[in-house]
């Protein structure tokens, strides 16, 4: 069993042998809980895809360990309640809303009136202002807008509410417009639907006059905000109204944002990872098929060789034996016989412009 008291110095090599997920199990903590020890205690901690790039033999930047006043002497005894959560160790969550909080303080609160209302509040406004004679009980229209969907009671209550939020977000940096009839939020380079709409329920009409018609649907009075993603969420009226919940919101699209730019950066290093081992790959195969070509290519000028060492022995018979024919066999076809030994030869490979159309190894 691992000791669960350790030295700063301790927490920080081992935080940069293996990674944190692992230690927090070991420990019997949470991993967030570990992370924030060690931003307590100003122990750096490997980025996202340090151990993927270690993995793939990669190479890594190791953040030295600065000097700290504080304690040194780190505790891990878990004091674990229901849920398996740490007390005293906030979530990723609370973490996040704290922060928020603390930066944007008034700005989260809903006013009681419309102060300065933001542009694309203007235009919702405006948008309203062309469909007041609507007899629908809900304001829709096919014109880009802001995606909130309400009865005419909590119309006020709807641009309040979202005038608070978009002035909140912009305040954090993030970006909103309207694309497709859509309210977008780009969060840290990451796009989020987002929609406010009521709640409805479905009742049962007194005198339908079909039978696929019977049932109908009427507003609530309770809000809900949604947010169109893969890690989505709902924030509906409760005990708490949404109003109650705008920190929550920002909240949690960062922390959305947040994984998925971790997650976008880890199927980076994987596919770049993937790319270069089938490079590698690739290339070792064209190497090894090379090899064999070349090595083919060998055998075949061996054989010319053989065949070679033969013809010019013959040719070295003609001009040496005084028997031979020296009418067929004169200077001139020597000089012949000699270039075209000169051709076939493979170490010297001789041009020869009525022969450069014939490969010399498949005679």
């Amino acid at each position: 069993m691992d000791k669960k008291q350790l030295t700063r110095e301790d927490l920080y090599k081992l935080v940069w042998s293996e990674p944190i997920s692992t230690i927090a199990k070991r420990f019997k903590v949470s991993d967030w809980g570990l992370r924030k020890i060690c931003n307590q205690m100003e122990i750096p901690v490997p980025k996202a895809g340090h151990w993927m790039k270690l993995q793939f033999g990669k190479e890594v930047t190791i953040t030295p360990l600065r000097e700290f006043e504080g304690a040194t002497i780190i505790s891990l005894d878990p004091v674990i309640k229901a849920g398996s959560e740490i007390l005293n160790v906030d979530s990723p969550m609370k973490l996040k809303v704290r922060e928020i909080n603390n930066m944007l303080g008034d700005l989260l609160i809903v006013p009681e009136r419309l102060s300065k209302p933001d542009p694309l509040i203007v235009e919702f406004k405006e948008y309203l202002a062309q469909l007041k004679e609507s007899k629908s009980p809900y304001l829709m229209n096919n014109h880009p807008r802001l995606t909130i969907y309400v009865s005419e009671p909590l119309i006020r209550r709807a641009v309040l509410f979202m005038d608070t939020l978009i002035k909140a977000l912009r305040a954090r940096g993030h970006n909103i417009s309207i694309k497709s009839n859509t309210t977008r939020f780009n969060i840290s380079g990451n796009d989020y639907d987002i929609q406010l709409r009521e709640k409805n329920r479905r009742v049962l009409k007194k005198e339908p006059k079909y039978d696929w018609d019977r049932w109908e649907l009427q507003p609530t009075g309770l809000l809900i905000f949604s947010i169109s993603t893969y890690y989505g969420r709902e924030w509906i009226d409760g005990v708490q109204k949404i109003e109650k919940h705008i920190a929550s919101i920002i909240a949690k699209l960062e922390l959305i944002s947040e994984r998925e730019n971790i997650e976008r950066e880890e199927s980076r290093i994987r596919n770049e990872e993937y790319n270069r081992l089938r490079l590698i790959e690739e290339e070792l195969k064209q190497r090894k098929q090379n090899e064999l070509d070349n090595f083919k290519r060998l055998l075949l000028d061996a054989n010319r060789w053989k065949k070679l060492n033969v013809l010019r022995e013959y040719i070295s018979h003609i001009s040496s034996d005084p028997n031979v024919d020296k009418v067929m066999f004169n200077e001139e076809w020597l000089t012949w016989a000699i270039a075209k030994a000169d051709w076939y030869d493979p170490t010297i490979n001789k041009f020869d412009e009525l022969l450069s159309w014939v490969d010399r190894n498949s005679i």
